[in-house]
């Protein structure tokens, strides 16, 4: 794991094989006067004078080198209590308390989303609850707080955040802004979920909606979130591991921008790790929550395993943080618009009408204009090379990695392009043949084909369609349940209450898994009751059955007008 010296900050990974500790006899690496309070590295000792102008100058360099923040403009920073956001408020009051020029020119309002009902949220310390002391320690330094839950991204119309004031209780904001019932259906939706890797995958969806969501309903367009170098690098290896590689570069920029609610989210402690901001907690004496470990998943696991390199190798989380930084925004249309060249059974490449490549015998072909030059490695999964036309990227099965500008926003993905309906991603299942993705369908159909002997998967798919049926005898109006059709094809039924009161939509798996990208396919595989799911994603996936229904019958008459003649 090593990259060449290119100025960026990333070095060769190396033991530390000489330790600094504390109470030897070294002093500061920066003014060679005061006692050693901090050793970061292992190797570089500084004290508390130097390390928390060290840590402030990051925090205020990290947006000034961007220069994408206007003065004076209004921002919603996240506050979740833990060890990052606990700094990051800190960060803001020193800022905006400043009268120098060095005052940080923003007007933030502070929000903090309660996630009493997710297993992943920071357990109760001395009987007062989480969220409390979050509020209390914004309101405590003079700043506005706004309080809301998670459970609200559930609702059919969005929930407003509430202030929370100087002797404000969360648990009478929490009756009035929720209810039992959606309390109890995102229970049930974290618990439906088939491991638990996938429930931190729908969590970690939810708030970053909920996040969103709340911004946009307090008429705001910028959201400030904590989040630092060594949370980036384990999102980098964890994205990549639960296929969700397309959408690093939407996690990891400085600033990205929400498609649906037009929300610029800003991440000014990318460039700081987590032991940097335990050791600026500690001697800036700022309680916080200890974040809950989850070591059963994936990005739990991660974690683990980057804190125990970085122990051992300093330059593991720059290293990783420094590389997912180059990645763009992956363009889903120009990678699908590009050719595609597949290996024929003699082993000699095509480009799938039969036609072989114009390439001499031994020689380099030739590189199209705007595509990549001789001698590089092309991006392609297992048999299949993909060649970029000008002006696209290749099309791989992961992540496309492009050096990003400097000091600009990074370039989003197309702007027509359709979107995930749980995550809001940008839909990466238009792939080439050799992906996970394909091949995952290859094998549910095979599987299928299998359970049913001879009869024929298409057939079977057809027979679980999209089907309107009157159930308001059987089952009062508006409810929305599952029919389990059978063992390999689940049938999740939803209700598009707004266009069919009293009437039940059955969609299948498909239409579900066609407004979902490949990781949500992942983490929603198991959920089997589409009323646990959020209101806009049953929408689409009603719309999208009808449209199936409809293209469906419109075949079947073709094929009688053809049969009759």
């Amino acid at each position: 794991m090593c990259s060449v010296f290119d100025g960026d900050g990333i070095q060769e990974l190396a033991a530390v094989t000489t330790e600094i500790l504390l109470g030897s006899n070294s002093v500061c690496r920066k003014c060679h006067l005061q006692p050693v309070e901090v050793i970061l590295h292992k190797t570089d000792p500084y004290c508390k004078k130097c390390f928390l102008a060290f840590a402030t100058h990051k925090f205020r360099s990290c947006i000034g080198k961007h220069k994408l923040l206007p003065a004076g403009c209004p921002m919603v920073v996240g506050v979740s209590g833990g060890p990052s956001s606990s700094a990051l408020l800190h960060f803001i009051h020193q800022g905006i308390t400043l009268t120098s020029l060095k005052k940080l020119r923003i007007d933030p309002i502070f929000l903090h989303i309660d996630e009493h009902c997710s297993p992943f949220s920071m357990h109760e310390a001395d009987g007062i609850d989480v969220a409390e002391r979050a509020c209390r320690a914004v309101t405590k330094l003079g700043l506005k707080c706004y309080y809301t839950t998670l459970e609200t991204i559930l609702a059919e119309k969005p929930v407003t955040p509430l202030p929370f004031l100087q002797g404000s209780s969360c648990a009478q904001l929490r009756d009035r802004l929720t209810t039992p019932l959606l309390r109890t259906k995102m229970q049930c939706l974290l618990q439906s979920c088939g491991s638990l890797t996938a429930q931190e995958s729908v969590w970690q969806t939810l708030l970053q909606r909920c996040l969103v969501s709340a911004c946009a309903s307090l008429d705001h367009s910028r959201l400030m979130l904590g989040t630092s170098a060594s949370a980036i690098a384990a999102t980098i290896l964890s994205f990549m591991a639960q296929g969700r590689g397309a959408y690093i570069p939407q996690h990891v920029s400085f600033c990205t921008v929400d498609r649906v609610m037009g929300v610029h989210v800003y991440r000014p402690l990318r460039e700081l790790m987590a032991d940097e901001l335990m050791h600026y907690n500690r001697l800036m004496d700022i309680t916080f929550e200890d974040p809950p470990q989850h070591n059963g998943t994936v990005n739990g696991c991660t974690h683990n395993f980057l804190g125990r390199l970085q122990s051992e190798f300093p330059s593991t989380v720059p290293t990783v943080f420094r590389t997912g930084d180059k990645l763009l925004a992956y363009d889903i249309k120009a990678s699908t618009a590009s050719s595609t060249l597949s290996i024929n059974s003699s082993g000699i490449p095509s480009n799938g009408d039969g036609v072989e490549p114009a390439v001499a015998e031994g020689a380099e072909p030739a590189a199209a204009e705007g595509s990549e030059p001789a001698g590089t490695e092309p991006a392609a999964a297992e048999v299949t090379e993909t060649v970029a036309t000008e002006g696209t990227e290749p099309a791989a099965a992961e992540v496309t990695e492009t050096v990003a500008t400097e000091g600009t926003e990074p370039a989003a993905a197309d702007e027509g392009a359709e979107l995930c309906g749980f995550c809001f991603c940008t839909l990466d299942t238009t792939q080439p043949e050799a992906s996970a993705l394909s091949a995952t369908v290859v094998s549910t159909r095979l599987s299928r084909a299998r359970a049913y002997g001879d009869i024929d998967s298409d057939m079977r798919a057809a027979s679980t369609e999209l089907s309107l049926e009157n159930n308001v005898k059987s089952k009062p109006s508006g409810t929305v349940s599952l029919e389990d059709s059978d063992q390999t094809s689940v049938s999740v039924v939803g209700l598009d209450s707004a266009s069919h009161d009293g009437y039940t939509v059955i969609i299948s798996k498909a239409d579900l898994d066609s407004v979902l990208c490949y990781g949500c396919r992942i983490a929603l595989n198991s959920v089997t009751d589409a009323t646990l799911l959020p209101i806009d994603l049953q929408k689409r996936a009603t719309a999208a059955s009808s449209v199936r229904r409809a293209q469906r019958g419109m075949n079947v008459d073709q094929h009688t007008s053809v049969h009759n003649e």
